[in-house]
């Protein structure tokens, strides 16, 4: 919604809604219909330490997983899916566990750990330019609000070979 008032080069210029606005409407419709009316918001250099810590990782062709002390899960990818990059496919099992535990997360502090650059760039952000990453975070944002849990900086988990 924000992004189509950057297209403002008068007041009286027009604004044509278009999918992704929608897509913004109804996340809202969607948020405010299950809120309890309390929201605490987290600010750089003051964010508590993790209560729980999720690793994800994908495979490009294969499939993904997620484990968090002693929970897993693990799939192959549909095959509408296959044809993503590989960024999507780092998120992707990030949001499925925001919807699988995060139930069990309420009023926690939840770090997702991931080896993908792209994806601990999204997740700290909160933002992509990649409507289909959007789409992913909108969801992960969604189960976080729904559930009540703030999730923290992510690592970086990359492997350096010597």
């Amino acid at each position: 919604m924000i992004d189509l008032l950057c297209c403002f080069c008068k007041r009286d210029h027009p604004v044509h809604s278009n999918r992704e606005f929608h897509l913004d409407l109804l996340w809202w419709h969607q948020f405010l219909s299950d809120w309890h009316g309390v929201s605490f918001w987290l600010f750089p250099g003051l964010l508590p330490e993790a209560d729980i810590e999720v690793a994800s990782d994908a495979a490009g062709s294969i499939g993904y997983g997620a484990y968090l002390k002693g929970l897993w899960f693990a799939g192959s990818w549909a095959p509408s899916q296959q044809q993503q990059s590989i960024a999507y496919k780092e998120l992707f099992p990030v949001v499925i566990t925001a919807h699988v535990w995060g139930h069990m997360w309420c009023k926690k502090h939840a770090l997702f750990c991931s080896d993908n650059d792209a994806v601990v760039h999204v997740l700290n952000s909160r933002t992509s330019k990649v409507p289909c990453l959007m789409r992913l975070l909108d969801s992960l944002l969604l189960a976080a609000a729904h559930h009540s849990f703030p999730f923290l900086h992510n690592m970086y988990l990359g492997l350096t070979i010597r």
